[in-house]
């Protein structure tokens, strides 16, 4: 149902944003607070607020700085959005951009860790940000950040995805706060991202393949898969072992996020038509990755 819903564009606008305001949470209440850094433009935007707050003598601020600075930081990488990913998403990648950049901003961080214990704090805030930026992915956009360069360079290999790419990103950063931060701030926060980085594959529904087994009766069902779909079919004629009735044996590879359509598709067309359905299957060679 939820991929459905966000197939419909009033709807993915409002994805988006619920993302942004998810993903600020989870920041400003659990990660933040135990003054840890996240990856990508946003740990960039933390550390250039923390130098800014103390070199301009910057105190009892009323928003969080580096979301600010975040927003700035994102204007180059929207214009690769422009040039290089299309118009779709530079427009919600810039309402991303900008919830993300606002929430961050007004959500206040709070003084203390809320649950009082570390490995919980990065447990949950990690599978909330991931959560937040899947939302955001799923329907369409970003909140912008290394995620835009993620999808670009996923639509462009079939070994990567948002999170591989932003583990290789990571790494690169995570040497930097290695050299300015205590060993214990580098490995809580390293920790913290790899909680994100995984549950953001799992709740991104492009990158979770589904393969899907029919048996059908009903003959054309796999020209229709084709043309509704854009997936390729390979097609198999069996027999019924104790019917003896000649049916077509299909097999084709969608997406989670495209799952529900095929699945609505093939009731319409044979809502007696036997299925099987195999998630996170792995695939090599020729299948296209949509984003």
């Amino acid at each position: 149902m939820f991929q459905i819903l966000t197939r419909r564009p009033s709807f993915q606008w409002l994805v988006i944003f619920l993302g942004c305001a998810v993903y600020a949470c989870g920041l400003n209440w659990f990660i933040i607070p135990m003054r840890l850094y996240s990856g990508g433009l946003v740990g960039l935007a933390q550390l250039l607020s923390e130098e800014g707050k103390s070199f301009f003598h910057l105190t009892n601020l009323p928003f969080q700085l580096y979301g600010i600075i975040y927003a700035l930081l994102n204007l180059p990488l929207l214009l690769l959005a422009r040039f290089q990913i299309g118009q779709s998403f530079l427009l919600k990648s810039l309402w991303g951009t900008a919830g993300i950049s606002f929430f961050t901003a007004m959500v206040p961080v709070l003084q203390s860790d809320l649950l009082q214990d570390t490995l919980a704090s990065l447990l949950i805030g990690g599978v909330i940000t991931g959560f937040g930026i899947g939302l955001m992915l799923t329907a369409g956009g970003s909140g912008g950040g290394i995620e835009i360069l993620g999808v670009w360079f996923s639509r462009h290999s079939t070994s990567c995805t948002v999170g591989k790419f932003s583990l290789l990103f990571n790494a690169a950063l995570y040497v930097v706060y290695a050299f300015l931060f205590q060993v214990s701030t580098l490995l809580y926060s390293l920790l913290y991202m790899i909680f994100y980085m995984v549950s953001l594959d799992h709740f991104h529904f492009q990158t979770i393949n589904v393969k899907v087994l029919i048996i059908t009766k009903k003959q054309g069902v796999d020209t229709q898969i084709m043309e509704k779909t854009g997936r390729g079919v390979t097609k198999w004629i069996g027999r019924g072992a104790y019917t003896g009735e000649k049916e077509d044996i299909l097999l084709t590879m969608v997406n989670k996020y495209e799952q529900a359509e095929l699945l609505e598709l093939l009731h319409e067309l044979d809502p007696s038509a036997f299925l099987l359905l195999e998630e996170r299957v792995q695939v090599e060679g020729n299948f296209q990755r949509r984003l």
